[in-house]
């Protein structure tokens, strides 16, 4: 595009006026929510949206988590939307209405931000009795 403007070759567009343009609502904390009912790629784009602020939140273990990225998981479907699985070890994942998604960057409530497999190596969820998948 550089090299096409140095060169006088950018043809201009004028922006259309007459049409009204709409501005954006304000986010609100309770905007940012996630609705795990919703499909894996709506629930992505909702994260990817709030991401680095406001952040996309949910709640686990009675905690707020806010969620700075996810990715999709190739596992069926098998629970509810919103349940969580966990070896308790290595992954963090939540049941949408269509798939199953890994949380990868994320931070609970009273903790730093950190990657997944670093809050389940500090933070005990055994007591939750999460599925393993």
């Amino acid at each position: 595009t550089l090299d096409q403007i140095i060169r006088n070759e950018v043809v201009e567009i004028p922006q259309i006026e007459s049409v009204t343009l709409k501005t954006a609502s304000k986010l609100y904390t309770e905007t940012t929510i996630i609705n795990w009912k919703k499909t894996t790629v709506e629930v992505k784009n909702f994260v990817r949206g709030l991401t680095p602020y406001p952040v996309a939140r949910t709640e686990f273990d009675n905690k707020n988590l806010l969620v700075y990225s996810i990715s999709n998981r190739i596992d069926a479907i098998i629970a509810l939307p919103g349940t969580f699985f966990s070896d308790n070890k290595s992954y963090l994942a939540v049941q949408c209405s269509d798939g199953i998604l890994n949380l990868e960057e994320i931070k609970l409530e009273g903790k730093r931000k950190m990657n997944v497999i670093d809050l389940l190596n500090g933070y005990d969820i055994s007591h939750l009795n999460l599925i393993s998948i």
